[in-house]
C-alpha cells in the first residue's frame, strides 16, 4: 500500500557464516533491522566498523557504503526498508551511524520479528501492518528528531520553497517530468535546483522519481488483471523489457517474482 510509512522490501531469517562478507565497501540505498540471535559479527557505516552482538536489535541507515563481516556465525532476523516519505528516507540516511537496541525492548515484538521469517514469501495485510507498528515504534522518535535537527540546519527555508516540486513529482511521477520543468516551478535554474534538492534530500531528483514510479508499479503489480506490459506502460516505461530492468534494480527481485510474493505463491 502507498500510504504505508515504509515499503518493506525484504526480509527472512538468516545464518551467517564467515562466507557472508562484502569484500569491500557496496552501496546500499535501503536500510537494514538485524535482530541478532547469536553469534558475532561487524558492519561498517559512517566510516566506522560497528560490532553485531547477540541479543541485539541494529538500524544500519541507508544511502551510504557500508561493508559487512561475519566473525563467528551469526543467526539473525533480517528487514530491509525504505520510507515512502521523502523526508523521512532522508532523516533516516542522515542518522549516519548505525542505532542498536537491547533486545528485550523487542520483546512484546517477539512474535512479529520471527514473522520476517516468512514476511516475503508469505505476505498479509496483518503481518505488513504488525511490521509498520514496529518501525513506527522504533524509528519515529529518532526520525522526528532528526527532521527538527534539520530544519534548524536550513535557515534560508529550502525545504519549504521546494515543496511544490515534490508535490508536482509525487503526481506526474508516470510523465517523468523534465529537470527545467521542476526548476520552472520554484523559480530556479534547473542547475540550483538539482543542487538544493540533493541538499535537502540526500537523492537526485530522477533518482526521487524513480523511488515513486518503483512503488506505484509494485502497488500495481497486486492487481493480477493488470499484465506487466500494463503496469510498465502506467508508469511511463515505453519497453516491458527497460522497466523489468528497473524494477529489479530498485527491488531487487524481478516484476513476476514480486507478483509471486505479493499473491504468497511457492
Amino acid at each position: 500500500m502507498d500510504d504505508w510509512p515504509f515499503a518493506i522490501l525484504d526480509a527472512g531469517k538468516h545464518e551467517c557464516t564467515p562466507a557472508w562478507d562484502s569484500r569491500g565497501p557496496i552501496r546500499a540505498d535501503v536500510h537494514r533491522l538485524y535482530h541478532t540471535l547469536a553469534g558475532e559479527a561487524e558492519v561498517f557505516a559512517d566510516g566506522r566498523w560497528e560490532s553485531l552482538r547477540a541479543g541485539r536489535v541494529y538500524l544500519v541507515p541507508g544511502h551510504q557504503q557500508i561493508a559487512y563481516r561475519c566473525r563467528r556465525m551469526m543467526r539473525l532476523y533480517w528487514l530491509h526498508f525504505r520510507a515512502n516519505d521523502a523526508e523521512w528516507d532522508s532523516a533516516l540516511a542522515d542518522l549516519g551511524r548505525v542505532r542498536s537496541w537491547p533486545a528485550s525492548r523487542w520483546r512484546p515484538w517477539r512474535d512479529v520479528v520471527r514473522e520476517w521469517a516468512s514476511l516475503a514469501a508469505e505476505p498479509s495485510l496483518l503481518r505488513q501492518a504488525r511490521t509498520q507498528a514496529v518501525l513506527l515504534y522504533f524509528i519515529c522518535g529518532l526520525v522526528a528528531e532528526r527532521i527538527e535537527q534539520r530544519r534548524g540546519e536550513d535557515p534560508h527555508g529550502w525545504r519549504e520553497r521546494l515543496a511544490p516540486a515534490i508535490f508536482h513529482m509525487d503526481r506526474n511521477a508516470h510523465d517523468g517530468p523534465s529537470l527545467g520543468e521542476l526548476a520552472s516551478l520554484v523559480n530556479l535554474s534547473p542547475r540550483n535546483f538539482h543542487r538544493r534538492f540533493v541538499e535537502v534530500y540526500r537523492t537526485t531528483p530522477h533518482a526521487y522519481l524513480e523511488s515513486r514510479r518503483m512503488r506505484t508499479a509494485q502497488r500495481l503489480l497486486r492487481d493480477p488483471a493488470q499484465r506487466i506490459a500494463d503496469v510498465a506502460r502506467a508508469t511511463g516505461y515505453s519497453s516491458p523489457y527497460y522497466f523489468s530492468r528497473a524494477f529489479k534494480r530498485f527491488h531487487g527481485v524481478s516484476p513476476s517474482e514480486a507478483r509471486r510474493r505479493a499473491s504468497g505463491g511457492p
